[in-house]
């Protein structure tokens, strides 16, 4: 995790000292090298098995159907968090890919930069090597600690808060389905359809002139909105929760095994396993250091 999170400060760093074009081969494909560097490590250095460590398990047709339905309904949970999060700290990298956006993007290389290549690479990574660190804890735990990491991945702290709650999402996904494909299908899912919209918006950027929306209209669309996807995630994922119970997890050895525990005992495992590592520390060390840095740096740049 530290290393991934280095090689991805490393590279950031570097777009601001040599300045590598946005359009450009090595930054569209950053999702591919720096994971990609830092999955390869791990297992030169630990010859762990990466069927073992990525739970690479074909999936049936109805848990994509129901992961796919999960990924577009909780889209305006994470919305929500991200503009109340924005509100406090405001989304550099986001104003920045905005102002600099071209409407001559194409879509399918879109899907592949922001969709497809994330969907691989950050799973391998967050819900392949990350989870499989905390199998002896207990599920929440794991859950909400792999969530962390993942938001920390993002490297700024607008992200960070949105980005945890669909880490921890998906962590839930890898869980009962005991397969990576679940969480991959569900980040190419979310990121795919954000890509699209975007698109569409950035397409009809040149052209479309807007009213100015109220801020009541819009938090009354908003709460409609979630109104009408937060039962369907409810709903979709006790299905989801139900039939992977059924299907998956009475026939194999559960990976987390103190899942079923009580509070107290999850306390006490937390003591006796130490969450709070050096390694936890570091990585949230490091992560605080670079996103208040990379708040001033685009707040400087962007208010010019």
């Amino acid at each position: 995790m530290i290393c991934l999170l280095l090689l991805g400060i490393l590279f950031e760093l570097s777009n601001f000292i040599f300045y590598i074009p946005r359009t450009g081969i090595i930054y569209n494909f950053r999702e591919f090298i720096y994971p990609g560097i830092a999955i390869l490590f791990y297992f030169i250095f630990t010859k762990e098995s990466p069927k073992k460590v990525f739970k690479i398990k074909a999936i049936s047709i109805k848990n994509i159907i129901m992961i796919i339905i999960l990924a577009v309904s909780f889209m305006p949970v994470s919305s929500l968090i991200s503009t109340i999060s924005n509100l406090i700290f405001p989304n550099p990298i986001m104003q920045s890919a905005i102002k600099n956006a071209s409407t001559g993007n194409i879509l399918w290389f879109a899907l592949i930069v922001t969709a497809l290549q994330p969907a691989i690479f950050e799973e391998l990574s967050f819900r392949g090597i990350v989870a499989s660190s905390f199998e002896e804890y207990p599920t929440k735990i794991a859950a909400i600690m792999s969530g962390m990491y993942f938001g920390f991945f993002h490297l700024n702290f607008n992200q960070f808060f949105y980005a945890s709650a669909v880490g921890i999402v998906m962590f839930y996904l890898l869980y009962y389905t005991k397969s990576i494909f679940a969480s991959m299908i569900f980040h190419f899912t979310n990121n795919g359809i954000s890509a699209l919209l975007g698109h569409i918006l950035t397409s009809q950027k040149s052209t479309e002139t807007t009213g100015n929306v109220s801020a009541i209209s819009y938090i009354l669309g908003f709460a409609f909105i979630l109104a009408i996807f937060v039962p369907i995630f409810i709903a979709v994922f006790r299905a989801f929760v139900s039939y992977n119970k059924k299907h998956n997890m009475p026939s194999e050895t559960i990976s987390y095994t103190l899942n079923d525990t009580n509070l107290e005992t999850d306390l006490d495992s937390i003591k006796k396993q130490k969450i709070l590592t050096p390694t936890f520390f570091i990585v949230s060390g490091i992560f605080i250091a670079f996103a208040s840095f990379i708040q001033i740096y685009y707040n400087i740049i962007i208010r010019r």
